[in-house]
């Protein structure tokens, strides 16, 4: 929950390719970067664009907020309730 909390104070995220929140609350270049797991040279690359950019910084931090303030109990619990729609023999 690491990744979700760093959207919720505004931060841009830089995870490796193997988080498994990665598909769902990291667009590449809208609100951090994603990059291959062992590619030291890539996550130094994206490290010193956030360290020396700003207004990348602040822009990416404000959209992992936009991102993260969707996700809710709400949410949670209607997702689940499709899921469970799918299941044969179980009626919601």
């Amino acid at each position: 929950l690491a990744v979700n909390e760093a959207m919720c104070f505004h931060l841009p995220i830089i995870i490796s390719d193997l988080t498994g929140c990665g598909r769902d609350l990291v667009k590449q270049g809208e609100n951090g970067f994603i990059f291959k797991t062992g590619n030291i040279e890539e996550l130094t690359n994206r490290l010193y664009k956030l360290i020396n950019d700003s207004n990348l910084r602040q822009a990416m931090g404000n959209n992992s907020f936009k991102i993260i303030e969707a996700w809710d109990y709400d949410k949670d619990i209607d997702g689940m309730l499709k899921a469970l729609e799918h299941i044969p023999g179980h009626d919601i």
